[in-house]
């Protein structure tokens, strides 16, 4: 999905990603109230620079949350990669930081 869409101008030729999140995973994690949170903030946004939360299934074992294809994934997925966390280079911690900024900006 290209930065110039607005979530009501999708079309055939739009990519798309699934995050999937097991129910069981999230409730021994005590999560519930965390993953409602992220699904009401995420379909509140509307910002190119800041993914769109187009839906939120859920069957008995799983919610899955369909956003823009972002390349590159998740932030909290670079930082973990390894399971035990790595550290940003100053460029790339300036980049999230500017994307985190610009995202918070633009719904004041």
């Amino acid at each position: 999905m290209s930065p110039k869409h607005n979530k009501g101008d999708l079309d055939d030729k739009d990519v798309f990603a699934l995050k999937v999140q097991k129910k069981r995973q999230l409730l021994d994690n005590k999560m519930s109230k965390a993953i409602i949170r992220e699904a009401v903030i995420m379909k509140s946004l509307d910002h190119p620079f800041v993914m769109s939360l187009f839906n939120v299934y859920q069957d008995a074992k799983e919610v899955y949350f369909l956003t823009n294809f972002i390349r590159g994934g998740e932030l909290y997925r670079v930082l973990n990669e390894d399971g035990v966390g790595i550290a940003l280079s100053n460029a790339d911690a300036q980049f999230y930081a500017a994307g985190v900024f610009e995202g918070a900006w633009a719904q004041a």
